[in-house]
């Protein structure tokens, strides 16, 4: 629904700026004359780059859920809530949306059905969540564990980016010293070697051969690799069986692949569990997790558990028939069916799995340096050996 811009003049005659969601400027000039305003002009409003989740970040949601739960605790309508937050908020694109959704519940929408408006926002296990929490009554609750939710999900997030950031800053400046030595340094040597007028031994002319192929070939040794990354995006978009096996080596690549495994069973196991606490079938919560997975191995197995479970298996048994998820989840499951506490069971994977990745990013940045400085060491050593080696065979001739 397009955002529109508004000139308007309440009852004293006073003008009145805003934006509101509306299908036309007819619609509009009917929420308008809701809230007692005549409407003068409007025009759509464009959000341009800043718009959805680029202009509406995971901090801002967690500050609306956090202080939704505040105010509603405290007994604050939700219409008079929402007031608050979209007069204090200094995000516009989160003022636009807030003003779009007061003006939706004015008109008489569910907050459910306003928020579904805005996905590239509000996903939809928010938006589930809300709903339960408008039937059963307990939003505070809701967002409460939204609150959690987000903000988990935001830590996980930065793990990740720091899990796979590192490693591309470390080989980043690998790949500048390379390029240094086998560009610059080598080259600035080899005539030295040369004019030296002795036979070369192999490391030097091994040497002498990789910084010629480096000058000569170095375009196509920088541009290759990414233009391959890019090429192989791009079909897998159009491609579901490629995008299912770049997803699937994802997961199993050596040292971050199993990282990334963890952190997908921790995400999947923490909705789940929110899912079910809310009082949202199990079934329709797999679904759900299926679409924000973002992995296709993981919808796949995903679409094959609910499938058993609507034939009527059990949970645990289909899980494990699946044969994507790990023995901690199976066994936290079984428990969980046992003792009926399935939530926080889940609860407890996402926990033990939120620790285990902690531990193994750290593990992960304390290998990498000393790598560092062992492959350096080794292109040091073998670039001095190279160049010495025939310097001193020289001086050895001449004390001769």
């Amino acid at each position: 629904m397009p955002i529109l811009n508004y000139v308007a003049i309440d009852a004293e005659g006073h003008r009145q700026k805003g934006s509101l969601s509306a299908v036309s400027e007819q619609d509009l000039e009917t929420r308008l004359m809701a809230m007692n305003l005549s409407l003068i002009s409007s025009r759509e409003q464009k959000l341009g780059k800043r718009s959805g989740r680029r202009g509406v970040r995971r901090k801002d949601l967690i500050n609306l859920c956090f202080h939704l739960e505040q105010l509603i605790r405290a007994g604050v309508p939700l219409l008079e809530g929402l007031e608050d937050i979209q007069q204090t908020t200094d995000n516009r694109a989160l003022k636009i949306i807030i003003t779009s959704i007061i003006a939706d519940l004015q008109g008489g929408k569910l907050f459910s059905e306003a928020l579904a408006d805005y996905p590239e926002v509000f996903d939809k296990v928010f938006i589930t969540l809300v709903q339960a929490g408008e039937t059963t009554g307990g939003l505070a609750d809701i967002f409460a564990e939204l609150t959690r939710s987000i903000k988990w999900r935001d830590e996980l997030i930065a793990k990740t980016k720091q899990l796979l950031t590192y490693p591309a800053i470390v080989s980043l400046v690998m790949l500048g010293s390379i390029s240094f030595m086998f560009g610059y340094l080598v080259p600035q040597l080899v005539d030295f070697l040369i004019n030296m007028g002795q036979t070369l031994p192999l490391q030097t002319r091994a040497l002498i051969a990789i910084s010629d192929f480096f000058v000569a070939w170095w375009w196509a040794l920088f541009g290759f690799p990414p233009l391959l990354i890019i090429v192989v995006l791009v079909i897998a978009k159009r491609n579901p069986h490629l995008r299912y096996r770049i997803d699937q080596f994802k997961i199993s690549v050596w040292v971050i692949g199993p990282i990334l495994y963890k952190i997908m069973l921790a995400r999947m196991s923490n909705t789940l569990s929110m899912m079910y606490a809310a009082g949202i079938p199990f079934i329709e919560s797999i679904r759900m997790n299926r679409e924000i997975s973002n992995n296709l191995v993981m919808e796949a197995a995903l679409d094959e558990v609910a499938d058993s479970i609507s034939r009527g298996t059990q949970i645990t048994t289909a899980f494990s028939q699946a044969g994507m998820f790990s023995p901690l989840v199976i066994r936290m499951l079984k428990i969980g069916e046992t003792t009926g506490a399935l939530d926080q069971s889940l609860k407890n994977v996402s926990y033990f799995y939120d620790r285990e990745v902690d531990d193994d990013v750290g593990r992960l940045q304390a290998m990498i340096e000393p790598a560092l400085i062992v492959i350096m060491g080794v292109m040091l050593g073998f670039v001095i050996v190279s160049v010495l080696g025939p310097v001193y065979d020289m001086l050895g001739k001449l004390d001769i």
